[in-house]
């Protein structure tokens, strides 16, 4: 009886495969296969965009590489070098301004042999282009890279030590920030205050129109008030500890600029003396020890204000504002080489970050370069026997 039921099936289906697939059949196939294409592809093609813009990277490690070799086995001859790396197909370019002696290209034969031209180009087409400010060359922090990283030092420990009592002192966001490195609050003081900075620096970066916005609205010859700058600092979304980073920072650049230009003012010395967040365990508090810092800034510096706190035309104050933000791109950027050592009390200050900040102001002190989308850029310069390189765009390692 079974065996009779099966029989009659099989000759059933037989039958069907023999006449084919019906019209509804078809269709559904059909619909399936568009829905499994339409994943698919997209999929597909995200995974070769990865693949593409991991190899250029690879790639531009490659060559900063190639540029750095070059200069220390010929360090009395280089001072400079560039490569555009430009499409597969396109040889790489080289800016004869940043470039007079034509290292980069000498860079890439000896690193790549004669025919380097046909190994070194880009995959991925979809590298933004950007342009290197001179603000920072232009801002009160030039040349005082030592100093301005000391000032960072002394932050982290405030910083370091309020975050275990109160972690929102940075940012509500901190927390998960400091996961990324196996961090939390009540790790050890001085890796989560170094941390503090890298997450100022994410907050902070490419806010240069807002921030001098805020500014303007507050510089009007005479002493400022901070809590409405803090206020709208704030209103920006880069969080407490971000705007009181920002309304420090331009104090330290006025209390720079006065002891160049008025050394008699002792300003900087001044402002650091007053400077004191030992005791600060909220942004309120922290704000406060700020205003009394400026308080005694002012009071060394008030034949000068008028000049540095002007809105009309360039000013000093808002060109340490775009300096400022400058420095904090260039240390997010280089996240990966400052983090492996943010247990350590010189993480800002044992020579990695000065050196990059002296590296990014020796090239933005040469003047503008741009790339194209799928260019990338990479520039070494050498300043006082220290190597910096900087890869364009600006946010390559994001």
């Amino acid at each position: 009886m079974k065996l009779g039921k099966i029989w009659k099936s099989l000759r059933t289906l037989d039958r069907r495969s023999a006449a084919g697939f019906t019209l509804v059949e078809l269709i559904v196939v059909i619909a399936i296969l568009a829905i499994l294409g339409g994943v698919a592809v997209p999929a597909y093609s995200g995974y070769v965009k990865k693949a593409n813009m991991g190899a250029d990277q690879t790639m531009i490690r490659n060559v900063r590489q190639a540029l750095e070799l070059y200069y220390y086995s010929n360090p009395g001859e280089v001072t400079s070098a560039c490569v555009i790396v430009n499409q597969e197909g396109t040889s790489p370019a080289f800016d004869s301004t940043i470039d007079p002696d034509g290292n980069g290209e000498k860079a890439l034969a000896a690193a790549f042999g004669e025919n380097w031209a046909n190994s070194v180009y880009l995959k991925y087409d979809g590298w933004a282009g950007a342009s290197i400010s001179v603000a920072y060359a232009n801002s009160s922090y030039y040349g005082k890279e030592n100093s301005l990283l000391n000032e960072v030092d002394k932050l982290t420990d405030a910083l370091g030590t309020a975050v275990s009592t109160a972690p929102n002192i940075i940012g509500p966001n901190f927390e998960a920030f400091l996961g990324n490195y196996g961090l939390n609050k009540d790790s050890d003081p001085t890796a989560v205050g170094n941390a503090a900075v890298l997450y100022i620096a994410e907050k902070t970066k490419d806010k240069e129109t807002e921030i001098q916005n805020v500014f303007k609205t507050y510089m009007n010859g005479t002493q400022m008030d901070l809590n409405s700058t803090y206020a709208g600092l704030q209103a920006t979304g880069m969080g407490d500890a971000a705007a009181l980073a920002v309304i420090y920072a331009y104090a330290e650049g006025y209390a720079q600029y006065c002891d160049k230009n008025y050394p008699e003012t002792d300003a900087a010395n001044v402002f650091h003396s007053a400077a004191d967040f030992s005791t600060a365990t909220d942004p309120t508090s922290a704000l406060n020890s700020l205003n009394t810092a400026f308080g005694s800034l002012y009071a060394a510096t008030s034949s000068y204000t008028g000049e540095y706190m002007s809105t009309t035309g360039t000013t000093p104050g808002l060109d340490d504002l775009s300096g400022f933000v400058n420095v904090m791109g260039t240390l997010n950027n280089n996240e990966n080489v400052l983090n492996g050592n943010l247990a350590s009390d010189t993480c800002f200050t044992d020579g990695t970050a000065e050196s990059l900040l002296k590296g990014y102001a020796s090239i933005s002190s040469v003047g503008g370069i741009t790339t194209s989308n799928g260019q990338v850029a990479v520039i070494l310069t050498v300043v006082d026997g220290v190597v910096g390189t900087q890869i364009l765009p600006i946010n390559w390692n994001k």
